[in-house]
């Protein structure tokens, strides 16, 4: 967890109104998804040591929730963990993804992708489709390496911006390469 913090705090937390993380915040948010965490869908990038980058992937318990109807009572959750044993899961998505800054733009995003990709294109690996979350139009250096990768672009998320007061100058947030 602190590989995770070191990362998420160097790469995430200087964005405007993100704010770093602390180690009981990391603990909260591991536990919280514990019981849905597959090792072979965490991984973490390091040079000389230090942690550099992580890409973290869930399972989507969708499939699941919809065998369950909703309901996660005692059985529920005995079905859940049975369910999710059997590999009814067959997709994976993107969690969360980064980079520290030292490291950005020179290959790192794209190495530890193309890890997982060598991993996971292997036949009898339980996820046979991945889904990358969140990838907002501002950020044309990961559409233009996930195109690089020969991914498939299903859906661009869109920033919209609504100025209260008409007077003040719109400016788009400078673009991320």
């Amino acid at each position: 967890m602190s590989d995770f913090l070191t990362i998420y705090n160097k790469g995430w937390a200087k964005f405007p109104g993100v704010k770093p993380l602390s180690d009981v915040h990391v603990k909260a948010i591991f536990s919280s998804i514990k019981p849905i965490l597959d090792d072979r869908l965490l991984w973490y990038a390091y040079y000389k040591d230090e942690p550099i980058a992580f890409f973290l992937m869930l399972p989507e318990i969708n499939p699941i929730i919809k065998k369950l109807n909703g309901k996660l009572n005692l059985i529920g959750k005995l079905r859940f963990a049975y369910y999710l044993w059997r590999g009814i899961c067959k997709k994976s998505f993107g969690f969360v993804f980064g980079v520290v800054p030292e490291f950005q733009g020179k290959g790192a995003e794209a190495a530890i992708i193309k890890a997982y990709a060598d991993v996971a294109l292997k036949p009898g690996f339980p996820y046979s489709y991945l889904e990358m979350n969140w990838i907002g139009d501002f950020n044309h250096a990961m559409v233009h390496m996930l195109e690089e990768l020969g991914s498939k672009l299903i859906k661009t998320h869109i920033t919209y911006r609504l100025l209260f007061d008409k007077s003040k100058e719109f400016k788009r947030h400078k673009r991320l390469s």
